[in-house]
C-alpha cells in the first residue's frame, strides 16, 4: 500500500526514531601483530616439529653408537683372528727344505735301487787305520761288486768326513746304494774323477759296514 493510499492520518508511531534505523556495521581494524603471528608460528613451529620427527625416527631405526662400536670390534678382532690363523698355517721359510748344491745325505739302500756293479769303484784310505781300505774292499766284492781298487788318499788337505763322489749324474743312484751299505753321509759329484771314489775318513767306522752288510 502507498503512502497516499493510506485511510489514517499519520501520528505519531509513523515517525521513525533516528536510533532505530538500520545503521552500516563496520570491522574493527586488526592490529599488525595480529596479521603476523600466523607467520611466526608457520616459519618457527614447523621447522621445529619437523626436525625432531626426523631426529625420532633416526634414532629408532639407527644402531646406538655403542652397538656401532661393538660390531666395529668384532669385526677387527675377526680379521686379527683370521690373520693370526693364516699366518700360523703358513710354513716358516726356516722350516722349508733347501736344495742342497753338492751334498745330499745317503740312506740304507731300499730295494727299488738298482746300483751298477760293474761300475769302477776307488777306496782311498784317509785315516792312520792301516788296511782299512783293503776291508771295505772285501766287503764289497761280498756284495758283488767286480771293479774296486784301493788306496791311500794323497790329497791336501785330509778330510775328517767320509765320502762317496761320482762324475756323472747317471751313477747317482749307484754311489747313494753303496753309501748306505758303508753308512756313509755324504754323497756328492765330482767331475774331475773317474767312476765312484770312497774316501774312508776318521769318522768311518768299519763294523757298522760289516753290519749293514
Amino acid at each position: 500500500m502507498s503512502k497516499n493510499a493510506y485511510p489514517f492520518p499519520p501520528d505519531e508511531f509513523d515517525e521513525i526514531d533516528p536510533d532505530l534505523r538500520p545503521k552500516e556495521v563496520h570491522a574493527a581494524r586488526r592490529s599488525a601483530w595480529s596479521r603476523i603471528w600466523p607467520f611466526i608460528v608457520v616459519i618457527i613451529v614447523v621447522p621445529l616439529l619437523a626436525f625432531g620427527v626426523i631426529k625420532y625416527l633416526s634414532n629408532f631405526h639407527s644402531p646406538s653408537d655403542s652397538e656401532t662400536a661393538a660390531g666395529t670390534a668384532s669385526s677387527v678382532s675377526a680379521s686379527a683372528g683370521a690373520t693370526a690363523s693364516a699366518s700360523s698355517a703358513a710354513p716358516s721359510p726356516s722350516a722349508s727344505v733347501s736344495p742342497s748344491s753338492s751334498k745330499t745325505k745317503s740312506a740304507t739302500p731300499s730295494a727299488s735301487a738298482t746300483p751298477d756293479r760293474y761300475l769302477a769303484v776307488s777306496i782311498l784310505n784317509a785315516t792312520d787305520t792301516t788296511g782299512l781300505a783293503a776291508k771295505v774292499k772285501t766287503i764289497m766284492q761280498s756284495d758283488a761288486w767286480n771293479s774296486v781298487t784301493v788306496g791311500d788318499y794323497t790329497g791336501t788337505p785330509v778330510p775328517t768326513t767320509s765320502e762317496v763322489t761320482y762324475s756323472k749324474n747317471s751313477q747317482k743312484v749307484t754311489a747313494t746304494y753303496l753309501a748306505g751299505i758303508l753308512h756313509i753321509d755324504t754323497v756328492k759329484k765330482d767331475t774331475t774323477a773317474q767312476g765312484l771314489t770312497v774316501v774312508l775318513a776318521k769318522d768311518f767306522v768299519i763294523s757298522e759296514a760289516v753290519s749293514a752288510h
